[in-house]
């Protein structure tokens, strides 16, 4: 196995760890296990577990790009930002894992990064699914709502279609209830 290969394979079942069980998941004799390395070559590779959280990070990063360009491409909230959240698992596990994890500064800045990248793109097709269109502030905020509402409800087994219609359900009662108290919110 060439250097690099490994060096990508501890990276990949440390994000699937990270993303499943938060950091305390990242137990270097637990990973070399699982990949049936020596746990020698995590050390010459990251040093110790605090350079490897901070390589996973950047991971999470690049992944969040790469996340937000598909959000982007989104004609639709239902089914296109299903369908991307759906089929980035993994990515969206890991972000959760920043959310419980936010009391310390290194995942709440990635958290917040991330978010101040992917919320104006996902609001662009959130807004008309809910009826807010013609007013992106308003369902700015309550898009963000709806995203701390699936960040802390959401857990592998019910990451599915079901939950997400449920939850945007949940939502849009919501919306409905506030216009119906504000009939003229600010725009």
């Amino acid at each position: 196995m060439r250097k690099a290969e490994a060096f990508y394979k501890w990276l990949g079942t440390g994000y699937q760890l990270f993303g499943q069980e938060g950091p305390e998941g990242l137990q270097v004799e637990r990973m070399a296990r699982m990949l049936g390395l020596n746990k020698s070559g995590f050390y010459h590779y990251f040093g110790d577990l605090d350079t490897f959280i901070d390589d996973l990070l950047q991971m999470h990063r690049t992944n969040g790009e790469e996340f937000t360009e598909k959000f982007r491409q989104a004609r639709s909230f239902d089914p296109d930002f299903y369908n991307v959240l759906l089929s980035s698992k993994p990515t969206v596990l890991f972000h959760m894992q920043l959310v419980r994890f936010r009391h310390e500064e290194r995942y709440h800045l990635l958290y917040q990064e991330l978010n101040a990248m992917v919320d104006p793109v996902v609001v662009r097709v959130f807004a008309p699914h809910v009826g807010l269109e013609n007013q992106r502030e308003l369902a700015s905020r309550f898009f963000g709502q709806a995203r701390d509402m699936f960040y802390s409800r959401i857990t592998e087994e019910n990451l599915n279609e079901a939950f997400l219609r449920n939850l945007i359900s949940e939502v849009s009662e919501l919306i409905r209830d506030f216009l119906v108290q504000n009939p003229h919110p600010a725009r």
